[in-house]
């Protein structure tokens, strides 16, 4: 549902859905054509429908990772903004 590049790495956003188990937020980090799992938000996390996702170097050198879902004007979702931040060896 969203992607975003930094320096030589892309970051892309992917979600699921399914009445049992619910929302599933995938988030894959891209570098040389490999990709690899760095992250998986599932319940009972606070998991709504994202659809954004960016990425930034803060001046301390960490990369913080945001991700942003809205209500789409329903009272069963939320517009929420996540802030993730990876260390070095992620």
């Amino acid at each position: 549902t969203g992607m975003d590049q930094i320096e030589d790495r892309l970051f892309t956003l992917h979600r699921g859905y399914n009445p049992l188990s619910g929302n599933r937020i995938l988030i894959e980090e891209w570098r040389s054509g490999e990709g690899r799992e760095i992250g998986l938000i599932t319940k009972p996390l606070t998991v709504d429908n994202f659809e954004g996702i960016a990425a930034t170097r803060l001046l301390d050198g960490t990369l913080r990772l945001y991700l942003i879902s809205d209500d789409n004007f329903s009272d069963r979702q939320q517009t929420l903004l996540f802030a993730l931040d990876l260390s070095e060896g992620d």
